[in-house]
């Protein structure tokens, strides 16, 4: 049974490993995030509300209408009159129960109340479209997170490569200073100082590999997916050399005021907010209002032998119709109205404020990329010249060492250097490719590398 069971597992895990990993493309990874993230999909479910909110606004033209019926018992009824089918009275009705039933249908419509209605309307699809730029504003923050740690994965990725590249060359000088130890040619301890620095890349090595699942995990958590393990991303073209880039931190500025999801909900918030002191205003108008109704009643005396008409005799006797219009004018109500229509202009301000604010962040914003691109292009570049250094310094190291001009820890400390120098380079390369994606998203370019990344 152990053996069966060892089996199975065995096959079980097998299969595990054998599953294809699905490798995500960032086209991919922003569509899936777009359709599944629960942040949008809690927005998506609020602008359902704000859509009901449309067609609340409307159906209030339409008019309200009302059913009502009732049935009372009476025990006890004093001094009623009781007559006769000649309206003749026969007594009254001391000691009597009298069962009373009742019914009516009535409607009711306004007519006019300054517009109030329209308005209504009128600021309920505004706010709609109000929800919309701030679902399209947080689904540009979660691609621009994606496009991120995406270049994460491909920057530790690379580093994993250079930390591989740092062990071969640490491995084949332990390899080296073996033969010359046992050739007596140099000392035990500096065969030990070899092993050393390669049980130190190695530990680097490690670390760079674990670098990248982190990356991929947080990729994953970000897209919200059960299983990183079960995650990759497709690796695209990633150039050795980068231009510098012609940007235009005016035009870029001046595209995003106009197109930012951001600004446009701000200024959709004036508008909404403009709204509300028309809204306010109608309050001093008068309100006029149309009802018809129509309805009867029954009544009967449970004892005494008094006689009524039947039911429905007495429904169709007894039935009235109602027509009216009602007229209602404000005259006074404490000057809640003068302090509503104050509030709604202060909003007013307030929203004109926030699009100053949102500006003046959305720019800050562009500065500071327009900054780091110019910035980080500027170390990229001097980094190459910091890694064409460090080889040279490592090849002469390397000579000189081999020819024992130098000591294992000259050399050892030179290729640090390079390692060093290589890191520093690609980190910059990919800081400055994510702050140009940064502005390419500003200036309203798409966030793809479809194509392979082309600075």
């Amino acid at each position: 049974m152990k053996k069966y069971l060892l089996a199975v597992a065995g096959i079980c895990v097998g299969f595990l490993s054998a599953q294809e990993i699905k490798e995500w493309t960032l086209q991919e990874m922003v569509d899936y995030a777009a359709e599944n993230n629960l942040t949008l999909e809690n927005a998506r479910i609020n602008n359902k509300l704000v859509e009901n909110n449309i067609l609340a606004a409307k159906r209030q033209r339409l008019p309200s209408v009302n059913a009502n019926f009732d049935n009372n018992l009476i025990v006890g009824v004093t001094g009623v009159p009781i007559t006769n089918s000649n309206q003749q009275i026969t007594g009254t009705t001391n000691g009597y129960q009298l069962f009373q039933n009742s019914w009516g249908v009535g409607a009711q419509m306004t007519l006019y109340n300054r517009g109030k209605y329209r308005l209504n309307e009128e600021k309920a699809n505004i706010d709609l479209s109000v929800a919309n730029q701030d679902l399209l504003a947080t689904l540009n923050d979660i691609s621009l997170n994606i496009v991120n740690q995406y270049l994460n994965v491909l920057l530790n990725r690379e580093l994993v490569a250079t930390a591989q590249e740092q062990v071969k060359i640490s491995e084949e000088q332990l390899r080296r200073n073996r033969v010359l130890y046992d050739g007596g040619a140099i000392p035990l301890s500096q065969v030990y100082e070899s092993e050393s620095v390669v049980a130190q890349d190695k530990q680097q090595l490690a670390t760079s590999k674990i670098n990248v699942d982190e990356a991929k995990f947080n990729l994953a958590q970000l897209l919200q997916l059960p299983d990183y393990r079960e995650f990759d991303v497709v690796l695209v073209d990633v150039p050795e050399e980068l231009t510098p880039a012609l940007l235009d931190m005016e035009e870029i500025t001046a595209y995003a005021f106009e197109h930012q999801p951001k600004i446009k909900g701000a200024e959709l918030n004036v508008e909404s907010a403009k709204l509300d002191i028309d809204l306010a205003k109608t309050d001093y108008w008068p309100t006029v209002n149309a009802n018809y109704s129509v309805g009867t009643n029954y009544r009967t005396y449970l004892n005494g032998g008094i006689e009524s008409d039947g039911l429905f005799e007495q429904w169709w006797d007894n039935h009235s119709h109602s027509i009216g219009l009602g007229v209602n004018i404000p005259i006074f109500n404490k000057n809640l109205t003068d302090l509503n229509v104050e509030n709604a202009e202060i909003r007013v301000q307030a929203a004109e404020s926030n699009i100053k604010l949102r500006k003046q962040s959305l720019k800050s914003e562009i500065q500071s990329a327009y900054f780091m691109v110019n910035s980080s292009y500027e170390q990229f570049k001097a980094s190459q010249e910091a890694v064409r250094s460090a080889e040279l310094s490592f090849e002469f190291a390397e000579k000189s060492f081999n020819a024992g001009k130098i000591t294992i820890y000259d050399f050892n400390k030179a290729s640090t250097t390079l390692f060093t120098a290589k890191s520093n380079m690609l980190q910059s390369k990919y800081n400055y490719i994510f702050r140009l994606k940064v502005l390419d998203f500003y200036a309203g370019k798409p966030l793809t590398f479809e194509n392979g990344i082309n600075p």
